[in-house]
């Protein structure tokens, strides 16, 4: 372990004093570059390492941003490094990890961006940061050098939204009360947590074949434990096992079982899920520039009435004198997470393209959940909330699909040709 200066040392002591007060700190910071955190299951405490990689120097930063992982974090990952993800840069195979700012609601994009709004809140309560502070985020460097002009805007706007569930959910400065009491169980928890180690053979439970030529195998063991574990297999035939979930929690198996399977998945385009969105032409070049904006509407590509409601939009351009084109985006659990219902189609309704009256609309709206599946099942559609990056939508087009970007540079290369023609 390196030294560690005065001036972290100082920090480390506001740290553990706005989170222990008089009492003894259940977590060590420490100057350990080979994880970012361990365990130490024998004084039932959690170290907490101020270096990323051994070769980096020692950085507060790296240890609170760990602190704040372990405030959303499953008990059960203790038993593993990375919060009970062994490794879910393989997994993700650098596509999520790379996009991180995406808006979609990836699932890297959503989990780090709830850990930075908790990072920012242990660094408020230490007094380290105003709570106002969001946009000066030491975090901002990862968002990386993408051309994309809109990346740290929607960052902001995704840890703000974190921000702003938090403070609901934990008013009046409450949510200080949680971080405490999240530190302070420490001991109980690693306590528990050391009785419930995995231990004995794992029986296989289920294998699925996901695409790609990669399986997805579920084992389980007697102490309730399920192993998801990836296969996958080589053009040489070699097969690569990579484990990656272990977990008592049977909804965190079917979260991560849904999600490869929509990373893995070989069908077109065109025949998967998704949501489309009756534009313009002559907005195409700035949806490639920045994407869909928030409150962009979207129809469920699978309800009954998405050809009448793609039609009715399509009619209202052309009344407008522009020519309406067709984009889309996946229909996937990420991209679900950034959509809300529809409120102004349930309160005035698309009723000739429904074929359903306002008030048998309103009834099963009001007899739901307001779920935005409900809205989606109810008038076929929904809006976003944050802004979606161009990298996710397509231009539809005679049942086929394209990259928005390429489609616009195919579009210039045919007008040169029409203008170069005699």
């Amino acid at each position: 372990m390196s030294k560690i200066s005065p001036e972290i040392s100082g920090q480390i002591a506001v740290v553990n004093a706005a989170i222990f007060g008089a009492e003894t700190p259940t977590i060590n910071i420490v100057s350990d570059g080979n994880h970012p955190y361990s365990v130490d299951w024998d004084n039932h405490a959690i170290n907490f390492s101020l270096k990323a990689d051994a070769f980096l120097e020692n950085d507060i930063d790296v240890a609170i941003h760990e602190m704040a992982h372990f405030m959303i974090a499953s008990s059960d990952g203790l038993h593993l490094q990375a919060w009970g993800m062994k490794n879910p840069y393989v997994f993700w195979d650098g596509r999520e990890f790379n996009n991180m700012p995406a808006p979609d609601g990836s699932p890297a994009s959503n989990t780090e961006t709830k850990v930075w709004a908790w990072q920012h809140l242990i660094y408020v309560m230490s007094g380290l940061r105003e709570i106002d502070d969001v946009d000066k985020r030491p975090e901002a460097q990862w968002v990386g050098d993408a051309p994309r002009h809109n990346m740290l805007e929607t960052v902001d706007s995704m840890i703000r939204k974190h921000l702003s569930d938090i403070y609901e959910a934990f008013p009046n400065g409450t949510w200080a009360d949680e971080i405490r009491r999240k530190f302070k169980e420490i001991p109980a928890l690693v306590e528990f947590e050391s009785t419930q180690k995995p231990h004995g053979e794992f029986s296989p439970i289920s294998e699925t074949p996901l695409g790609c030529n990669t399986t997805l195998i579920l084992e389980h063991n007697d102490q309730g434990w399920f192993n998801s574990i990836l296969v996958h297999e080589g053009f040489d035939g070699y097969k690569t096992y990579y484990p990656h979930l272990l977990t008592r929690s049977p909804e965190r198996v079917q979260s991560f079982s849904r999600v490869a399977a929509n990373i893995f998945d070989e069908r077109p385009f065109i025949e998967r899920p998704h949501l489309v969105s009756v534009s313009s032409e002559e907005n195409l070049e700035s949806i490639s520039e920045n994407g869909f904006h928030s409150h962009t509407y979207f129809i469920d590509s699978a309800h009954e009435a998405a050809q009448s409601l793609v039609e009715y939009y399509s009619e209202c351009l052309r009344d407008e004198g522009k020519t309406p084109i067709v984009l889309a985006v996946e229909k996937n659990p990420a991209m679900l997470r950034n959509m809300e219902p529809d409120y102004p189609s349930i309160q005035e309704p698309i009723a000739i393209a429904l074929d359903m009256s306002d008030d048998e609309v309103r009834e099963r709206w009001e007899g739901s959940e307001k779920s935005t599946e409900d809205c989606l099942s109810i008038v076929g559609s929904c809006r976003s909330i944050n802004v979606i990056s161009a990298s996710k939508i397509v231009v539809l087009e005679n049942d086929k699909d394209t990259n928005i970007s390429f489609y616009l540079s195919m579009q210039k290369d045919k007008k040169k040709q029409v203008e170069m023609t005699p």
